[in-house]
């Protein structure tokens, strides 16, 4: 007996199938392209200016340096320390080591080394732990103090703890409650925390 195999018709070619995907392939990418432009003109990063910088002067360590302060201040610690170890690098092959005077001894209009930055980034979380204590203090013995309320909270805030900011936020407001800057900070962290 002799096998027949199916019929299978060609109301696709596979040319109409090629071309339908080369058409998907660069219209996604056009979208994807056309996206990544309007996020970048609409909603650009806080330390957007100081990255094209370092891209546009990619040997000169103050670029690195302020990119560096940026990423601190924005609580990403170990992209600023990487950022000023390359900071570092690049400012001890620099003219400029000679001019700037060690950290006791600056005067205004002089820059600081990233070496004496990053040392004293590395004690930063002992000083705000030192901070926290000092406010925590200083509620135990002033209970009616507002703005140690206010303060413990901010720090509180920097390290991440919102739910406990948010109860000192309230323990202030409930000693002035009138007071409007109070009242936004604690519209502001209950957004956070529901």
């Amino acid at each position: 007996m002799r096998l027949k195999f199916p019929h299978i018709s060609r109301f696709f070619s596979a040319r109409v199938l090629l071309t339908a995907e080369r058409v998907t392939l660069w219209s996604l990418l056009l979208a994807l392209f056309g996206f990544n432009a309007f996020a970048a003109a609409n909603y650009p990063l806080p330390y957007s200016d100081k990255l094209s910088s370092v891209f546009a002067r990619p040997f000169s360590w103050d670029t690195h340096a302020a990119l560096a302060r940026d990423f601190w201040q924005l609580g990403a610690r170990e992209p600023a320390v990487q950022e000023l170890l390359v900071a570092d690098e690049l400012y001890q092959r620099s003219p400029d080591a000679s001019r700037i005077l060690p950290a006791g001894r600056q005067v205004l209009g002089l820059s600081t080394a990233p070496s004496d930055l990053l040392a004293s980034w590395q004690h930063a979380p002992a000083r705000e732990l030192e901070r926290q204590r000092y406010w925590e203090e200083i509620i135990k013995q002033y209970p009616d103090y507002r703005d140690a309320y206010v303060e413990l909270a901010a720090l509180l805030y920097k390290q991440g703890n919102v739910a406990e900011a948010k109860t000192y936020l309230l323990a202030a407001e409930a000693l002035d409650p009138n007071n409007v800057s109070i009242q936004k900070l604690v519209a502001f962290v209950s957004k956070i925390v529901k």
